[in-house]
This record gives structure tokens, sequence and C-alpha cells, in this order.
């Protein structure tokens, strides 16, 4: 693999990080504020990381159709990979109560992957009407 690409797949990795905390410092204090008065902060966290990654796979549902072989590397693998996040989600989980962590579980993986068929399914539905 050239050097080149390796270089930008990680510019856009870290362009998708600082997108990821742009969008951390929106959500978790639009959560917090409505949370029951006895759901603690990492309710707000957590609910704020299910909402990236399902952002971050509608993005890659849309770039997966839409672009080329060339430029997906650089927005799925690197701008993607560097929005959504997988250690953020192991240590939510894991602050979580029991009972939420079991959904919580559950719906990290059923959301995200419904997210990126409905944007691959935009960008087909799109190319065929076009």
């Amino acid at each position: 693999m050239n050097l080149f690409i390796v270089f930008v797949i990680s510019l856009c990795g870290g362009l998708g990080a600082i997108s990821r905390f742009g969008c951390d410092q929106i959500f978790v204090p639009f959560f917090q504020k409505r949370l029951k008065p006895n759901q603690r902060i990492e309710v707000a966290t957590a609910k704020s990381t299910l909402a990236i990654n399902c952002l971050a796979c509608f993005i890659m549902g849309i770039c997966w159709i839409s672009l080329d072989s060339s430029l997906q590397k650089f927005f799925v693998f690197g701008f993607c990979g560097g929005f959504s996040t997988m250690s953020a989600w192991a240590i939510q989980l894991n602050n979580l109560p029991l009972v939420r962590a079991v959904k919580y579980f559950i719906y990290s993986y059923v959301f995200p992957l419904f997210f990126a068929l409905v944007g691959a399914g935009i960008c087909v539905a799109l190319t065929w009407w076009a």
C-alpha cells in the first residue's frame, strides 16, 4: 500500500475523530436535558455514542454505494472509522447497569446496521431514478 494513501486515510480518520468530538458536545447536553432525574450522565453519554455510531453507519452506507473504490478508502475506513467508536462504546457498556447494558448492546448492533442499509438504499434508489 502506498504511504501517501495511508497518510490520507489517517488524516481522514483524524477529521472523523474531531467531528465525533463536536457531535458529542452537542448530543450529550441534548440527551441530558431529556433524562429523568434519577438517571446518570452515563446514560446521556451512551445515547450520544449510539447516535453518533448510527450517523457514521448512515454516512458509510451512502459512501459505500455512491463512491468508487479509491474514494471509499478515505471516507469509509478513514473518516467514518474515526467518527464511529468502539472504545467509548465498550467503556460505556461496562458503566451501565446490567439491564440497560443488555439493551444498549442489542441497540448498538441493530440500529447502526439499519442506518447503514438505509443510507445504501437511498443511494440505490436515487441512482435508479436518475
